[in-house]
């Protein structure tokens, strides 16, 4: 068996993300058996929310049920930026009302709100802290576009806590609570909402819409702990080997890195402190003189590194032909 020691920052082209790039190999090996990963020293420095999310609610003085979204005038918050999660705030033209695009009436005193939740490293409190930030600036800049509409002295409010919560273990546990003056509010159906804050429960496999009710007027509880720790492992894919190592869900993984060492950290991993993984070449006529490697998420997206290069070792075995 060969070992052969990789680095990304010594890959063909600089410009390229360490997560999608080319390393070639100076002495290329012929009649290729079996790849092993046989460690692995990786900076955890891509972040936790990787594309703008959205937490979303719908606010009325009236129950009437389920409302569509459409149907409703809609204050949001939804920045714009590039590759750069340091956002500069409190721009007022981030903070928009539009009506309703559709014909059909609205009905009365009912509105939604939209916050987008813009790329980077969050934990749970910074995370609250943002969306109650943001709300709290959407009320300020157009309050009285709001006042108007509720036919109340009083602007609405809204607040998203923790219920029951600690921060101090390694896996933190808890609920959010969304506390608000408006009569009745939907927490909408966003993947953010019921994925990250716990806005959600499940009837047969349809997910329900989280609203309160006359008996709980002022707040709603996440029926679901928080979870801002999406990443359990990562996938390591070499693109232009040959082989037969694959996901039951057709996502491309040549390896599956456990994320155990969690955010802003080092994740180091061998093949004794882990499991053996290893991929066997399908083509007897192939040559290994390069690596195309690239690295997904579980969802099959391909994630950015944000500059941080990392390094591997894999094990290659050969056949004697």
């Amino acid at each position: 068996m060969n070992y052969l020691h990789f680095d990304t920052s010594q890959r063909q082209d600089l410009s390229t993300d360490p997560f999608s790039c080319e390393l070639k190999i100076s002495h290329p090996l012929r009649n290729v058996k079996k790849i092993y990963l046989k460690s692995l020293e990786m900076p955890i420095g891509f972040f936790n929310i990787r594309e703008t999310q959205y937490f979303e609610y719908v606010s009325s003085s009236t129950y009437y049920g389920n409302i569509s979204p459409k149907l409703l005038r809609v204050f949001a918050y939804n920045p714009t930026f590039t590759n750069n999660y340091d956002v500069y705030d409190d721009i007022g033209s981030f903070y928009t009302y539009t009506r309703a695009s559709t014909t059909a009436v609205s009905p009365p005193n009912a509105y939604k709100v939209s916050i987008a939740i813009i790329p980077g490293n969050y934990t749970i409190t910074s995370l609250l802290s943002y969306i109650n930030e943001k709300l709290n600036n959407l009320f300020y800049f157009h309050e009285p576009t709001f006042l108007s509409m509720i036919s109340s002295p009083y602007k609405p409010t809204f607040e998203l806590s923790l219920v029951n919560s600690s921060d101090s273990r390694i896996f933190p546990m808890g609920y959010v609570r969304a506390s608000f003056n408006s009569v009745y509010i939907w927490i909408t159906q966003t993947e953010f909402s019921y994925k990250y804050l716990g806005f959600t429960s499940y009837v047969g496999n349809f997910q329900r819409l989280q609203s309160n009710t006359d008996t709980d007027l002022g707040y709603i509880n996440g029926l679901r702990p928080w979870n801002i720790h999406q990443d359990l492992c990562i996938y390591l894919y070499f693109e232009n080997i040959p082989q037969t190592n694959t996901h039951f869900k057709d996502i491309l993984a040549s390896f599956k890195i456990p994320i155990k060492a969690g955010y802003q950290s080092i994740e180091y991993d061998t093949d004794n402190t882990s499991f053996a993984q290893y991929i066997e070449n399908t083509d007897g006529n192939y040559i290994l003189d390069t690596i195309k490697l690239k690295v997904y998420d579980r969802n099959n997206n391909l994630i950015i590194s944000n500059g941080f290069d990392f390094k591997f070792t894999l094990g290659i075995e050969t056949t004697n032909i």
